[in-house]
């Protein structure tokens, strides 16, 4: 009898929580709808020192948008720039030192069709993240700077795709 209580204690829970729209972390939804003639698209960026071009290159090939290896058999070619990172104090303690900083990351994309049109852009993409900095211990800091790093990078990734969404296409012309 305690057993099936708990049993429906936990679905109980469980169905509630999803309900609320809650999420585990990377367990989101990542079907996306794009057009259907977004076909053959070059992703061009610094890859070596930003993961944004490679997650935008898995987001569109997740979701049934054929990639291009070549400038040549592109029908649509997305630039994106290189991040360009600044960092602000936002707080100091009581010794004057850097007790929160913040992390600005800063990204340019454009999109453009294979005869070199512009469909959307250039277009100048900003995230930002407040981060304690620990004076004391400083590999604490450098690890959660690296973690904040990469979530700003996926999340300006996110945001190239989301706008690749928005784009309606009649052939290799936007609307």
């Amino acid at each position: 009898m305690t057993q099936a209580m708990l049993k429906g204690a936990l679905i109980s829970a469980l169905l509630l929580l999803a309900g609320c729209g809650f999420q585990l972390k990377g367990s989101e939804n990542t079907n996306i709808s794009f057009d259907p003639n977004l076909q053959n698209v070059l992703v061009i960026g610094d890859s070596q020192n930003s993961s944004i071009p490679q997650r935008v290159i898995s987001y569109l090939g997740n979701n049934n948008v054929s990639i291009a290896d070549t400038r040549s058999a592109a029908e649509f070619i997305v630039t994106i720039s290189p991040v360009r990172e600044s960092f602000r104090t936002v707080t100091v303690d009581k010794l004057a030192r850097d007790a929160e900083k913040e992390l600005s990351l800063m990204v340019t994309y454009a999109l453009q069709d294979a005869e070199g049109n512009t469909l959307q852009g250039p277009v100048n993409l900003y995230v930002e993240r407040i981060y304690k900095h620990y004076i004391d211990d400083v590999n604490a800091s450098d690890s959660e700077l690296d973690i904040i790093r990469r979530e700003l990078n996926y999340n300006l990734a996110e945001q190239i795709v989301r706008r690749l969404q928005a784009v309606k296409t009649s052939g290799q012309q936007a609307s």
